[in-house]
C-alpha cells in the first residue's frame, strides 16, 4: 500500500486506480497517502479523489440531464410570462429573474386569471393551463429531490443510491433511502422536457387568442414562437 500511495505521490500511478481503491472502502492507501505527504500541499486533483461522487458516468449524465432540461422548463415558463404580462421582455425578465421557481409558477396563474377578466376571456380561459401548471410543479418536485440529494453506488449495475434528509413542522426529522435505476433518472429527464414542450404549446395558445381579439404584446410575432 505504501508503494502505491508513494508511486501517486510521484505520479507514477494513476488517480482513477486510487479513486477505486477509495470508493471501495479501502481507507488504509488513503491514509496512507496522508501521512506520505504531511504538510506538503496536495494537488487538488488527488485532493478530489477523497470528496467526490461514485457515481458512474452513466448516472452523472442523466442528473446532469435533469438539471439541464429543468433549465430549459424555466426559461419557456419565463417565457409564457411574457406572453400575458403584457410588458416588453427586458421588463418581464426584470420581473422574474429574482423570483423562485414556484413564484413564476404563482404569477403565471395569476396572470392568465387577470388576463382573461381583462380582456373579455371565456372564465373557463385559465382553467385550460391549469393541469399543465400542475405538471410543471410536479416535475419540479421530481427534479429537487434529485437535486437536493446525496447520490451513492449501489454495487449493482445501471443502480444508483439516492439519500435524503429532511425535517419539516410536521413530522420533524425523516430519512429516505430510495435505490433508482438509471432509466428512472431518464424518465425524469423526459418528463421534464414534455413539459416544457406542454408549456411552450401554452405559448402558442396564448398568442392566438390575443391575435384574434387583436390585443397586443410588445415585441411579439411569429419568430417568438419558434421552439428553441
Amino acid at each position: 500500500m505504501e508503494f502505491r500511495a508513494l508511486n501517486l505521490k510521484h505520479f507514477w500511478l494513476d488517480l482513477g486506480v486510487v479513486r477505486e481503491d477509495i470508493w471501495s472502502g479501502n481507507m488504509i492507501i488513503a491514509t496512507t497517502i496522508q501521512m506520505l505527504y504531511g504538510n506538503e500541499p496536495m494537488d487538488e486533483e488527488i485532493k478530489s479523489a477523497f470528496c467526490q461522487t461514485a457515481l458512474d458516468q452513466n448516472a452523472l449524465a442523466e442528473i446532469g440531464r435533469i438539471t439541464a432540461n429543468f433549465a430549459i422548463l424555466e426559461v419557456k415558463l419565463v417565457k409564457l410570462i411574457y406572453f400575458l404580462i403584457g410588458a416588453d421582455e427586458e421588463t418581464t425578465l426584470i420581473v422574474c429573474s429574482e423570483k423562485s421557481f414556484s413564484g413564476l409558477q404563482d404569477l403565471a396563474m395569476s396572470l392568465f386569471i387577470k388576463r382573461a377578466k381583462e380582456c373579455s376571456l371565456a372564465d373557463s380561459w385559465p382553467e385550460r393551463f391549469r393541469p399543465v401548471l400542475k405538471d410543471v410543479s410536479a416535475v419540479e418536485q421530481k427534479r429537487n429531490q434529485v437535486v437536493h440529494s446525496l447520490w451513492g453506488f449501489s454495487g449493482f449495475p445501471n443502480k444508483v443510491i439516492r439519500t435524503k434528509y429532511t425535517s419539516k413542522r410536521r413530522n420533524g426529522l425523516s430519512f429516505q433511502r430510495d435505490e433508482m435505476k438509471i432509466q428512472d433518472l431518464n424518465r425524469i429527464a423526459n418528463q421534464i422536457s414534455a413539459v416544457a414542450f406542454d408549456i411552450h404549446e401554452c405559448c402558442g395558445e396564448v398568442f392566438a387568442e390575443f391575435r384574434d381579439k387583436e390585443i397586443l404584446i410588445p415585441g411579439l410575432d411569429e419568430s417568438t414562437l419558434a421552439v428553441k
